[in-house]
């Protein structure tokens, strides 16, 4: 369901809803009706609630540093390959267990270590 409320001063009529909304009253529909979704965008309406089921990815696992774990080898080693910081990289070693990107985290702290040096 989702709640929308008219923010505008006097009565808001979203024809393919059937709704005529008095300034400042909230109304319950099943889903934003092309009406509504333009009256939201122009700033005549305003939604309150939303509880429609919408896809959204999921939020990236805080349990793996920067999604390294994540990442098929051959990307997880392009990724070590591009990174600077040399803290995530020894972050990244200790957690780490595929022995192609733990070999490619070795050259990319030796290759760094080289350069700061």
């Amino acid at each position: 369901m989702v709640q929308v409320k008219n923010v505008r001063a006097g009565m808001l009529l979203i024809t393919d809803a059937g709704l005529e909304l008095k300034p400042g009253e909230v109304a319950e529909a099943t889903s934003l009706t092309p009406d509504m979704q333009r009256a939201v965008a122009t700033g005549h309406l305003v939604v309150v609630r939303d509880d429609t089921q919408t896809i959204t990815p999921p939020p990236p696992d805080a349990a793996t540093p920067e999604g390294l774990a994540a990442l098929q080898a051959p990307d997880a080693v392009a990724r070590v390959q591009s990174e600077t910081d040399v803290e995530r990289l020894k972050s990244w070693l200790v957690t780490e267990k595929r022995r192609s990107v733990v070999a490619a985290i070795n050259a990319r702290l030796q290759e760094l270590g080289s350069n700061t040096g």
